[in-house]
């Protein structure tokens, strides 16, 4: 306690100010800080409960009654420039900082909570030192390219600020708050992998609500981690975001992509369900983004390099793609019972073309059924054109499969085949067209290339097949002229759907090699003999080098007999 006339007692400080000086003035203040906050070390002890993390705030509510005091008692004593209680909240706030990370150092149950509402105490604290003292952040006058804020007093002399003065003790500990945080995603995601789709859908939103659930969580958490900490914390929150995401997009994403079978009674329900993945995928690489431009904002200047979540991204492309091709499949499967009629056709004994056969207009129906549902379900039109290109693809090697399980094919069977093969292909054309208005959409150029590639490749096998095997010049003449490279696998195909005897079939090819070398030699005499390396080049445009890979071996057998 100070005894004396308060107003006497301010004059011989500024007196003393003016005789002792600065340093005299300081010793004096820091004195008094001393001589108050003496009962706080024992007060609060490193080892008693009061201490501990949990009861923060007491510290706090102690230090508030302290500068009550001071405000009542001996504020008229001091001259207002020596700013005693700022002095003395700095000279607590040290000590307080001192025993904090003492106290974490020492301890190893230090639970996530805890330690956040201690953190947050402590922030509040700094910021009303802030505000009680008058002590201000704002960008230097004239200097605006500069992105780190000034701290003046009110009357524009610079300051100290109180920001960091006790919470710079939860940084080294901030891991603790991280590895929270990655327990709490981690369980969420192991909910979500748990609930079944109709669970996770919610009719209002074209994505699954658990994607929405995840990403406000992260923004809570990135919200609350910026007022903690803005350094190497929050980096290392953006690598659990990142690992998190992956997680989800594995765990959860391709997790929940339905298995279709041909029996299914709900292989519409399950296309839909697999379009929700798709735009879930798409919904969360798009936030993403923003999520990792909000980080680079918020994070320090010499921490913006490390912030990178091109993981997570690319983790949910793969879920899309992956989505992509389950739409494929179970498309496919979709139309497994129409190609499983056309093997059951009797193709080698078909006495007359009619019109288009039924397993077409199966394939057609369950096509147009499931794209127009994809459609509507799906929100990225880039993603339509993609299953569109994909099962285009798709549907030409399966087509050509099912043929070959066909058997023997006679001319009569593989006109007919022709005949369907190009009222599936006018299908096909159409497919991106289905369920939306044709008026207002073209079919890609490469979507069109595909088609054309994949079921060209059919017309000609069949149209090899129309022609006579006996004699066999005229058999290997459409051959060399469908199919100008002569692949051996596919010559060895028509073949056997020609019915041509494995015995016949060294003839076959021992012919083919004559015409080939006949039509090499018609080749280079046409070319004016100019350059050996243009007659060369020009030869190889009718070689075969897959005629001098390995052979079937009972035509090895008869061609070298």
């Amino acid at each position: 306690m100070l005894v004396g006339d308060a107003r006497v007692m301010r004059d011989a400080c500024l007196c003393a100010q003016a005789s002792l000086g600065d340093e005299q003035r300081d010793k004096f203040v820091a004195f008094y800080c001393d001589l108050q906050l003496r009962a706080y070390s024992a007060i609060f002890q490193i080892n008693d409960d009061v201490s501990q993390l949990e009861n923060i705030s007491r510290r706090y509510a102690w230090l508030r009654r302290i500068l009550r005091n001071y405000s009542d008692d001996h504020a008229a004593v001091f001259p207002e420039q020596w700013r005693v209680g700022e002095a003395l909240s700095r000279r607590f706030s040290e000590a307080t900082r001192d025993q904090l990370g003492e106290i974490m150092a020492t301890r190893e149950d230090i639970s996530v909570e805890h330690l956040m509402s201690a953190l947050a105490d402590t922030l509040a604290f700094e910021a009303q030192c802030n505000k009680k003292f008058a002590i201000v952040a704002k960008s230097p006058a004239g200097d605006q390219s500069s992105s780190e804020p000034h701290v003046y007093e009110d009357n524009g002399e610079p300051a100290v600020t109180f920001t960091g003065a006790i919470s710079c003790a939860f940084e080294p500990y901030m891991s603790i708050f991280i590895r929270g945080e990655r327990v709490k995603f981690d369980e969420m995601i192991r909910k979500f992998q748990r609930e079944p789709v109709s669970i996770d859908n919610d009719p209002s939103l074209s994505v699954l609500a658990s994607s929405t659930d995840l990403l406000y969580q992260f923004r809570e958490s990135l919200r609350q981690c910026a007022s903690l900490s803005t350094g190497q914390p929050m980096v290392d929150l953006s690598q659990v975001f990142s690992q998190c995401l992956c997680n989800y997009a594995r765990d959860v994403l391709v997790h929940k992509l339905p298995r279709i079978t041909s029996s299914s009674t709900t292989a519409l329900d399950d296309l839909k369900n697999i379009c929700l993945i798709v735009n879930t995928a798409d919904y969360c690489a798009s936030v993403v983004g923003q999520l990792e431009q909000k980080v680079v904002e918020k994070v320090g200047s010499e921490f913006k390099d490390k912030v990178s979540f091109t993981a997570c991204r690319d983790a949910l492309l793969t879920s899309i793609n992956t989505s992509i091709r389950a739409l494929v499949a179970g498309v496919e499967t979709m139309c497994e019972p129409a190609f499983a009629a056309l093997t059951q056709v009797p193709w080698q004994s078909l006495q007359m073309v009619g019109d288009q056969s039924g397993y077409v207009l199966l394939i057609s129906s369950a096509m147009e059924a499931c794209t127009e549902t994809i459609r509507k379900s799906m929100s990225g039109s880039r993603y339509f054109r993609s299953y569109c290109d994909k099962f285009a693809a798709r549907f030409s090697e399966r087509y050509m499969s099912a043929i070959n399980t066909c058997g023997q094919i006679s001319e009569v069977g593989a006109e007919q085949l022709l005949l369907d093969a190009q009222a599936l292909k006018s299908t096909l054309m159409g497919m991106p067209l289905m369920g939306a208005d044709r008026d207002e959409i073209k079919v890609p150029v490469a979507y069109t290339k595909i088609v054309t590639q994949g079921v060209g490749q059919i017309e000609a096998l069949l149209k090899a097949i129309l022609a006579p095997s006996d004699p066999p010049d005229a058999l290997i003449d459409r051959f060399m002229l469908l199919f100008p490279k002569t692949p051996r696998e596919t010559f060895q195909q028509i073949l056997n759907i020609k019915g041509v005897k494995p015995v016949d079939q060294p003839m076959y090819f021992r012919i083919l090699q004559r015409m080939v070398k006949q039509t090499e030699s018609a080749a280079s005499s046409e070319r004016p003999n100019t350059s050996r390396a243009t007659v060369v080049d020009t030869a190889s445009n009718y070689s075969t080098p897959d005629l001098k890979g390995p052979m079937p071996s009972h035509v090895a057998q008869g061609i070298s007999s």
